[in-house]
């Protein structure tokens, strides 16, 4: 009996260990579960938020193909997974990058991370984007290379910024020396570049906004593919191609499938053929004054491209007018620098310490002096030493230093040889910004055959004058207005009048 008992104790003990065997692993089975719901609850939201992130990420293996691409990855270059995934990532990348990403690979294995690294990747569509790629290696416990994690950061509207802001500064740089036909082909170039397309051209618009005249074609579309006639010839609006659409709507036009279009008329011969195009009109005011196309870029123009041609057309026109300005202002000056040097009077202009700043060939002429001698000279040293030379040179020249204008001042001057040369003198004052004098202009008019006439005028006058009144007969001089206005002695006297009394 005794023994029955002890074996059914044991049989107790051990259900009652089994039991609790069995509650430890109903407990921990539920820790499983509740840690592998735990897991995947991890795992979905991570999976979510690499799939929804903001940023493009990709995972390459250890050859450089693609593990995997989230969301923000597909959706920039427009391809879908099952077009990705597999495939090496030098695919998806221009040429001129593909053996950059072959180098910069084997230094991201190797360091482990890259920081700023820029790419240009290839869209569905044929366009493309810049990136600038920040990774790190994926290891295994053992340290052995697992995947590679990226972030690429779009960085295609920065590059394009820069791109714009250089060649605008390469326009400038080269305006001063280019002519304005030069400056609009550079435009165009630079705007082809920019956009990615093969032809470009730019119009004026007349002011009656219905004549158009060819202004510049850029340097390949003439290279290479137009030999059509045209530039500087006017013709009216109304026969040139669908892409006056801008002109007609008063907006920039994209023909992104040219040969589709209805209203299209043919192109004269020589012209490139036409895929795709933009044009943009250039406005002054409510004015079109320009239009600026480009055509035959290998994918469909947007709007960013929309942007960068309205911006260099305006560019180009604000070059046209600044070009035109400086022409009309150096012919300008030519046409003054003309009239001043082959001037029939003498030109000068004297600081206010009297020393000759600038004179004209006359000035050099009229004194007998090389003009060249004549700048740098004490201007009263060129005036005869009389009371109408220096005396009163001196004078006019403190009326000059007062503000006063003096006009037809006759003074005597004193040529080279000696001899004398009266001048009619007329001098203005010239101010600067504040006001003060800062030089005279003076214009020297040669009188010296006027005074040598009045002189021997007055010297007849004086011989006749004697001879007049010495004369015994009555002499009288009447105007046509029948008045007396001159009577000998012998007049006077026989009438009881003075000379004077009958004039």
């Amino acid at each position: 009996m005794k023994k029955q008992d002890t074996t059914n104790g044991e049989l107790v003990n051990e259900l009652e260990r089994l039991r609790r065997r069995v509650a430890e692993l109903e407990e921990s089975e539920a820790m499983l579960k509740g840690t592998e719901r735990l897991l995947r609850e991890s795992e979905e939201r991570f999976r979510s938020l690499y799939e929804n992130a903001p940023l493009a990420y990709q995972s390459l293996d250890e050859a450089g193909h693609f593990l995997e691409v989230n969301r923000a990855w597909l959706d920039a270059l427009g391809y879908s997974r099952n077009e990705v995934i597999g495939q090496w990532c030098g695919n998806f990348l221009t040429a001129s990058y593909r053996e950059k990403f072959k180098s910069y690979f084997q230094q991201f294995k190797h360091q482990g991370e890259i920081r700023g690294v820029e790419f240009e990747m290839v869209k569905k569509d044929g366009s493309t984007v810049f990136v600038l790629a920040d990774g790190k290696i994926g290891r295994d416990e053992q340290g052995r290379f697992k995947q590679t994690h990226c972030i690429l950061h779009d960085v295609t509207e920065r590059k394009r910024e820069q791109a714009i802001m250089q060649a605008r500064l390469r326009l400038m740089e080269h305006a001063a020396a280019r002519s304005l036909d030069e400056l609009l082909q550079a435009t165009l170039d630079e705007v082809e570049v920019l956009t990615g397309s093969l032809i470009g051209f730019y119009h004026f618009l007349d002011a009656d906004q219905r004549t158009l005249r060819l202004q510049a074609w850029s340097t390949r579309t003439l290279k290479e593919m137009c030999t059509a006639e045209g530039k500087g010839l006017h013709y009216p609006i109304d026969e040139a191609g669908v892409w006056v659409d801008c002109v007609h709507q008063r907006k920039p036009v994209i023909h992104n499938d040219y040969a589709s279009l209805p209203h299209r008329k043919g192109m004269p011969p020589g012209h490139a053929k036409v895929i795709r195009e933009l044009v943009v009109p250039v406005f002054r005011g409510e004015r079109i004054v320009a239009v600026l196309g480009v055509g035959n870029k290998p994918v469909d123009y947007g709007a960013s491209d929309i942007e960068t041609v309205s911006l260099f057309a305006d560019l180009a026109w604000d070059i046209a007018e600044t070009k035109r300005a400086e022409e009309d202002l150096r012919r300008s000056e030519a046409e003054f620098i003309d009239l001043y040097e082959n001037a029939p009077c003498a030109y000068f202009s004297v600081g206010t310490d009297g020393i000759i700043r600038l004179c004209n060939r006359r000035a050099g002429e009229l004194l007998g002096y090389p003009r060249e001698e004549l700048i740098g000279k004490p201007v009263l040293d060129l005036y005869a030493d009389t009371a109408a030379g220096k005396e009163k040179a001196g004078e006019v020249f403190k009326r000059f230093l007062a503000g006063e204008l003096i006009a037809d001042a006759e003074l005597q001057m004193q040529r080279v040889d000696g001899s004398p040369a009266w001048i009619s003198l007329t001098v203005n004052a010239i101010r600067d910004s504040q006001g003060h004098i800062v030089q005279s202009r003076s214009m020297v008019l040669d009188i010296s055959e006027r005074k040598r006439a009045e002189e021997a005028l007055a010297a007849s006058n004086r011989q006749w004058g004697l001879t007049f009144d010495a004369v015994p007969d009555l002499i009288m001089v009447v105007d046509t207005q029948h008045r007396i206005v001159r009577a000998n002695k012998a007049m006077a006297d026989a009438l009881g009048m003075t000379e004077q009394e009958l004039i």
